[in-house]
């Protein structure tokens, strides 16, 4: 499910294997949507599956989402994507 909460885009993704949010890509997928200054939550689905709620916001608030993305990023900034 997609949709707008405010100045915030919220995602919510349901039937979640459970063994992504143990997986090895799990913590790049939370640096991501932190660097941009979301959030991650993650809840119990049903038949072991877990239910994702990730939210954005809908602004860049002035070119500080740049210097977020380079504070809070694991990796390091990433050229392609500070266009």
């Amino acid at each position: 499910m997609l949709s707008a909460d405010g100045d915030r885009l919220v995602v919510i993704v349901e039937g979640v294997d459970e063994q992504v949010v143990d997986g090895p890509d799990w913590p790049s997928i939370v640096d991501r949507v932190e660097a941009l200054s979301g959030t991650v939550a993650v809840g119990a689905g049903l038949n072991e599956t877990a239910t994702l709620r990730l939210e954005l916001p809908t602004s860049r608030g002035g070119g500080q989402a740049e210097f977020a993305q380079a504070d809070a990023s694991v990796s390091g900034p990433n050229a392609d994507l500070a266009r």
